[in-house]
């Protein structure tokens, strides 16, 4: 005997009070409010935003392969390395990592155990998600802030990198705005959760 499938569309619509909630999938991404509203036309362009920075980022993955590339290439053959090699390198692992938390997060990549959460129902689920979600909030917040603090501080703007004496606070500046950017996720997404949690319907509807 095959069981027929819960018609998740009806359930959408709110006519699908005889399906149970842990029959329904969670979706991937929220979808926070409807598109013609004023915080749902902010949300897209938020998405775009987050794809071009994490577009940067990758781009930095790419650099960083040349550069190490050429720099081994010239060391072998020429034993003549690209002075200051190693801190390029690490300035730019750091635009590729902090400049892709946002994207990664609205995209649902990061790694989560959901065994046991995703046979709780919905609205449970969601109040489980609002809760950590909170939690990281505010752990990114402070991480904002610790950036910031740092950047501000009396030494913030004359540390230099050893060899090239490059400052350092751009690139601190630079990773404080991709957490920026991934605090601002986690708050839509935190909104749609609470959402969720109280009546079982995403922000939109």
């Amino acid at each position: 005997m095959t069981q027929e499938k819960p018609d998740r569309d009806a359930v959408a619509r709110g006519d699908g009070n005889d399906i149970p909630d842990h029959a329904v999938e969670r979706p991937r991404r929220p979808s926070f409010f409807s598109k013609g509203s004023a915080m749902g036309r902010v949300r897209v362009g938020l998405s775009t935003t987050f794809e071009w920075v994490n577009v940067l980022g990758v781009s930095m993955i790419f650099l960083m392969m040349i550069l190490i590339t050429l720099d081994v290439s010239l060391r072998f053959l020429f034993r003549a390395p690209i002075m200051g090699s190693v801190e390029i390198v690490q300035f730019m692992l750091v635009i590729a990592v902090f400049f892709g938390l946002a994207h990664t997060q609205r995209a649902g990549e990061n790694i989560r155990m959901t065994l046991l959460v995703d046979s709780l129902p919905v609205r449970l689920q969601a109040a489980i998600d609002a809760v950590t979600g909170l939690v990281t909030t505010g752990l990114c917040v402070a991480i904002a802030y610790a950036f910031y603090y740092h950047i501000s501080g009396r030494y913030g703007r004359v540390l230099t990198t050893d060899l090239l004496e490059v400052p350092l606070w751009p690139f601190k500046a630079l990773a404080m705005a991709g957490v920026v950017l991934l605090v601002v996720q986690l708050v839509f997404e935190l909104i749609e959760n609470l959402a969720i949690a109280a009546t079982g319907r995403s922000a939109e509807q």
